[in-house]
Protein backbone atom coordinates (compact mmCIF):
# COMPACT_ATOMS: atom_id res chain seq x y z
CA UNK A 1 0.00 0.00 0.00
CA UNK A 2 1.21 3.58 -0.73
CA UNK A 3 0.31 6.64 1.65
CA UNK A 4 0.80 9.95 -0.40
CA UNK A 5 1.87 13.02 1.10
CA UNK A 6 -0.66 15.25 2.13
CA UNK A 7 -1.63 18.34 -0.24
CA UNK A 8 -1.10 21.55 2.09
CA UNK A 9 2.10 21.21 4.50
CA UNK A 10 1.14 20.57 7.98
CA UNK A 11 1.48 23.88 10.06
CA UNK A 12 4.02 22.48 12.74
CA UNK A 13 6.40 21.35 9.71
CA UNK A 14 8.62 23.69 7.64
CA UNK A 15 9.07 24.62 4.17
CA UNK A 16 11.93 22.68 3.57
CA UNK A 17 11.07 19.45 5.82
CA UNK A 18 7.43 19.05 3.32
CA UNK A 19 10.25 19.73 0.28
CA UNK A 20 12.19 17.17 1.36
CA UNK A 21 9.81 14.23 2.05
CA UNK A 22 9.05 11.88 -0.74
CA UNK A 23 5.32 12.13 -3.01
CA UNK A 24 4.49 9.12 -1.23
CA UNK A 25 5.67 5.75 1.17
CA UNK A 26 5.24 2.14 0.44
CA UNK A 27 3.76 0.65 3.96
CA UNK A 28 3.02 -2.84 5.00
CA UNK A 29 -0.09 -3.53 6.47
CA UNK A 30 -0.88 -6.70 8.26
CA UNK A 31 -3.86 -7.53 10.60
CA UNK A 32 -2.91 -9.55 13.66
CA UNK A 33 -6.17 -10.28 15.99
CA UNK A 34 -8.24 -7.31 16.45
CA UNK A 35 -4.83 -4.94 15.18
CA UNK A 36 -3.62 -3.06 12.08
CA UNK A 37 -0.26 -3.03 12.11
CA UNK A 38 1.65 -0.56 9.55
CA UNK A 39 5.29 -1.20 8.95
CA UNK A 40 7.73 0.11 6.15
CA UNK A 41 9.34 -3.20 6.77
CA UNK A 42 7.97 -4.65 3.37
CA UNK A 43 9.31 -8.33 2.73
CA UNK A 44 7.24 -10.79 4.77
CA UNK A 45 10.17 -13.95 4.36
CA UNK A 46 12.39 -11.23 6.24
CA UNK A 47 9.88 -10.30 8.83
CA UNK A 48 6.94 -12.50 9.65
CA UNK A 49 3.45 -11.23 10.67
CA UNK A 50 4.41 -12.88 13.95
CA UNK A 51 7.77 -10.90 14.28
CA UNK A 52 6.31 -7.81 13.46
CA UNK A 53 3.43 -8.80 15.97
CA UNK A 54 6.47 -9.28 18.57
CA UNK A 55 8.35 -5.57 17.72
CA UNK A 56 4.85 -4.31 18.70
CA UNK A 57 4.56 -5.38 22.00
CA UNK A 58 8.36 -4.59 22.98
CA UNK A 59 7.76 -1.14 21.61
CA UNK A 60 4.35 -1.09 23.86
CA UNK A 61 6.17 -2.30 27.11
CA UNK A 62 8.64 0.28 26.02
CA UNK A 63 5.99 2.88 25.79
CA UNK A 64 4.40 1.94 28.99
CA UNK A 65 7.32 1.88 31.34
CA UNK A 66 8.79 5.13 30.04
CA UNK A 67 5.34 6.65 31.02
CA UNK A 68 5.91 4.57 34.57
CA UNK A 69 9.20 6.64 34.87
CA UNK A 70 7.81 9.93 33.80
CA UNK A 71 4.96 9.67 36.59
CA UNK A 72 7.30 8.43 39.39
CA UNK A 73 10.23 11.27 38.69
CA UNK A 74 6.78 14.08 38.75
CA UNK A 75 8.14 14.63 34.53
CA UNK A 76 4.88 13.48 33.06
CA UNK A 77 4.78 17.27 30.86
CA UNK A 78 8.18 17.90 29.14
CA UNK A 79 8.38 21.35 27.71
Amino acid sequence: MSWPKPVTRPQWMSEQQYRAFPEQITVREVKVGSRVLVSTLLDPKQVSKNELNELYAMRWHNELDLRNLKTTLGMEVLS
